[in-house]
């Protein structure tokens, strides 16, 4: 390939690079080499959830700045902190500080320029912002054990994996099977949704006691994918076994290499590896149709059932991780190793909407006589 076809070659890449995080091809003049080995690095090294949402801000900063005649690539100061007032409406401190933080990738590390969303400038529009709209986001709805109870020798709540899973028991169509075992591994081991859509069957591994572990190659924190494996019950392993079979009794050639979750469609027919919205659809499609079953015996939660249908997101298994932990007065430390966290940040933040009579100072009082 003579040096001509070699530029060629590497133009071309440099588009797709372009593309791939929504920076127009009419910009592609202002990246010297430099810039596009800039890109490139930040590309090949950045995770996918990373680059999703980089490539979601930088077309919402370009756009603006095509609208206001504002060079998205060498912006000044003043230029960020109005488009930061002009979308702060609506949006979450975290969301506006991720978009400015992308918006710093792209005319520091990547151009080479000045980053001026570092500026005292734009620092203080931020600042603001968190001090008027605080800096906490809405937490997912915790799906845990036994649910809110105030001890573990209570009887679980409608809204728990122990009650749903029962009520679901008797339904063996592929749908019902599939929620089954999201419900029950996520209850187990509390990893985020793209860690089980990633999964194979080959990951489910079977131990001789029924019991079984799930080995995560990679993770939002294991970039590098190191791996980990976590405890899996013997009633995840059951539904697991059902759910195989019920697979293969469908017509699908199941091996060690097909996907852990897929989808199902309107007929009952096995599908492709299952998508992120697909997860979360068939999540909570499980349990709402649980919840309705769990109204005959308890019929004051059904006006309850689509608010907390609607709070349900992927990380409601670890949210109820960390606060059935919690109640069990688990350390820190094993609560961090649990949940694959290096800082006690995220698990301090998902236990601290735990019910008030699972607190250290209900559990005191319950101690030490409550008269």
């Amino acid at each position: 390939m003579n040096a001509t076809n070699v530029h060629h070659f590497r133009r071309e890449a440099f588009y797709d690079a372009l593309a791939s995080v929504n920076i127009p091809a009419y910009l592609r003049r202002r990246f010297d080499e430099d810039a596009e080995d800039n890109l490139e690095a930040y590309i090949s090294s950045s995770a996918e959830n990373t680059l999703i949402a980089f490539k979601t801000d930088i077309k919402r900063w370009i756009a603006d700045c095509e609208d206001r005649g504002v060079d998205p690539l060498a912006p000044r100061a003043r230029q960020v902190r109005d488009f930061v007032r002009r979308f702060e409406v609506g949006r979450r401190p975290s969301t506006i500080h991720r978009i400015v933080s992308n918006i710093g990738v792209l005319v520091a590390p990547i151009m080479g320029g000045q980053n001026v969303c570092s500026s005292k400038v734009v620092r203080s529009e931020l600042k603001r912002i968190r001090r008027e709209k605080g800096a906490h986001h809405n937490q997912a709805l915790a799906i845990r054990q036994l649910g809110d109870v105030a001890s573990f020798d209570d009887p679980p709540r409608p809204f728990s994996l122990a009650s749903m899973l029962r009520v679901l028991e008797p339904d063996q169509s592929l749908p019902a099977l599939r929620g089954k075992l999201m419900l029950s591994l996520g209850g187990d081991t509390g990893r985020r949704t793209s860690e089980y859509i990633n999964a194979d069957l080959t990951h489910l591994n079977a131990m001789p006691d029924g019991t079984g572990t799930l080995h995560v190659d990679r993770s939002k924190t294991d970039q590098d994918g190191k791996g980990i494996v976590r405890f899996v019950s013997r009633r995840t392993m059951r539904y697991a076994s059902a759910w195989i079979q019920a697979r293969t009794a469908a017509g699908e050639a199941v091996t060690t290499d097909s996907p852990l979750f897929i989808g199902v469609d309107k007929h009952g027919h096995p599908g492709q590896r299952i998508s992120v919205t697909g997860f979360h659809t068939a999540l909570r499609s499980t349990v709402r149709k649980a919840l309705h079953s769990l109204s005959k015996e308890h019929p004051e939660i059904v006006e309850e059932i689509e608010d907390i249908v609607r709070a349900i997101s992927g990380h409601s298994f670890r949210v109820g991780m960390v606060q059935d932990l919690v109640m069990a007065n688990e350390p820190i430390a094993s609560i961090c190793i649990e949940g694959g966290w290096e800082t006690p940040d995220m698990p301090l933040l998902y236990g601290r909407n735990l019910n008030v009579r699972n607190g250290g100072c209900a559990r005191l009082r319950s101690r030490l006589g409550d008269d």
